[in-house]
């Protein structure tokens, strides 16, 4: 995202950093996004209770499960507001230091 911004954009310094944060945000908003049903599906695995017949035993056949009982809609849906704002956050944060230690250090 950060390359196709900065190809449109006039160079400065404070949007540069604009860019980048925005570049983190969407990045986090994207894989999260695309993640969130093996999200899901990891979670419902580390806290089902271990003495009753489990529902699933492998991450497949949990997002199978979820499927079938909640639908299509909940394996998405179930947290990803949450899940969103937290690797937005952090995305936001690593990729601003990364880049800012990486202009300092070229200089």
């Amino acid at each position: 995202y950060k390359n196709t911004f900065q190809t449109h954009l006039p160079h400065h310094p404070v949007l540069d950093c604009v860019i980048v944060a925005f570049s983190g945000v969407l990045s986090a908003l994207t894989a999260g996004s695309i993640t969130q049903p093996l999200d899901v599906a990891k979670t419902r695995l580390q806290v089902q209770d271990t003495g009753a017949n489990h529902a699933a035993n492998n991450i497949f056949s949990m997002m199978y499960w979820i499927y079938k009982r909640e639908g299509l809609v909940k394996l998405w849906t179930r947290g990803l507001e949450a899940r969103l704002i937290s690797m937005s956050i952090s995305s936001v944060l690593l990729i601003t230091s990364y880049e800012t230690m990486k202009t300092l250090s070229k200089r």
